[in-house]
């Protein structure tokens, strides 16, 4: 569901989840994969993740999944996300070299439907591979920079955590790669799709309920006023309305009390049915059960994004 406007993520007199995520830009028209044989969707409309398996008209109306010992694919998109043509050349240069490479950020959102702009490319490798990888995409004609000094209150905090490569001619756009343990996952915690700017090539996304543990312990391991916050809370909330909620076409508009008020309503129709479908998950191990509550609860009412953590 998407608003005239950006927003931020969890508004604050309701239980939804806002519109969209304010950390990306909402794309131009996307590129049409052109051997796609169903009709192409356009950039300003939402695309549900489909499984696999076709859906019968009960699993239409159910958001409980029709395989739920398979993890969903996320691998049936129909367009390209928008990019500048050099990631290709990048990922490539990567993959080449036999380094797992696992998308994070808009990459994510795109998949699960959002339409974003891949402006901020973020990617994932294993730790001892991270040198390796920033060497390949210096040699490969994107030289490693030190952390940028301008301040962005989205990705803020996140700086420190990654390095940095320029990804354009005038150097005001990055690649960032980061080491998967400080994004709380490992390889185990991936599968292999397409990429969502590049079909030709093939990378890693992490399966859902291993990224929403990964997202829940970061909230829980930093303080309230922490500057990583921000971008956890843009793009869990992301997951949980394009993902677990499967919200309404990017280019719904709302306009006035009486369309937030059906906002709300219809909002809390789902809400059983996405607890029942998020307990139907195989999360594999959860090193704290709490962790599950902390879902529920984010679930149920999105504005405990802003509150939730172990840290005073």
């Amino acid at each position: 569901m998407f608003t005239s406007q950006q927003s931020t993520s969890v508004s604050s007199n309701s239980t939804t989840v806002s519109p969209r995520p304010s950390s990306v830009s909402t794309s131009p028209p996307t590129t049409l994969i052109p051997e796609t044989p169903q009709t192409s969707l356009t950039s300003h409309e939402k695309r549900s993740p489909e499984l696999d398996e076709p859906k019968t008209e009960s699993a239409q109306n159910s958001l409980i999944s029709v395989n739920q010992t398979q993890p969903p694919t996320l691998d049936e998109l129909k367009t390209v996300q928008w990019h500048p043509a050099s990631l290709s050349v990048a990922l490539e240069a990567l993959l080449n070299h036999n380094i797992p490479v696992m998308e994070y950020g808009s990459q994510i959102l795109y998949r699960w439907g959002w339409a974003e702009v891949l402006l901020t490319v973020e990617w994932a490798v294993p730790d001892e591979l991270l040198a390796f990888a920033s060497r390949v995409l210096t040699e490969s004609g994107f030289p490693w920079t030190p952390v940028p000094k301008r301040y962005n209150p989205i990705l803020g905090g996140w700086e420190d955590l990654c390095e940095h490569h320029i990804r354009d001619a005038a150097g005001k756009y990055y690649i960032r790669l980061y080491d998967l343990s400080t994004l709380g996952l490992t390889l185990n915690d991936t599968f292999e799709v397409r990429s969502t700017f590049d079909p030709s090539l093939r990378l890693l996304t992490p399966k859902p309920p291993r990224y929403m543990l990964s997202m829940i312990q970061h909230l829980l391991n930093l303080p309230l006023q922490h500057p990583r916050r921000p971008r956890v809370i843009d793009d869990l909330a992301g997951f949980i309305e394009g993902f677990i909620f499967r919200g309404a076409p990017a280019n719904t508009q709302y306009y006035g009390e009486e369309d937030w008020a059906v906002l709300e309503r219809e909002f809390l129709e789902k809400v059983p049915s996405a607890v029942e479908y998020i307990k139907s998950w195989d999360w594999g191990y959860v090193p704290d059960k709490g962790y599950l509550d902390v879902a529920e609860a984010i679930v149920r009412d999105a504005k405990k994004l802003r509150t939730v953590t172990n840290m005073s």
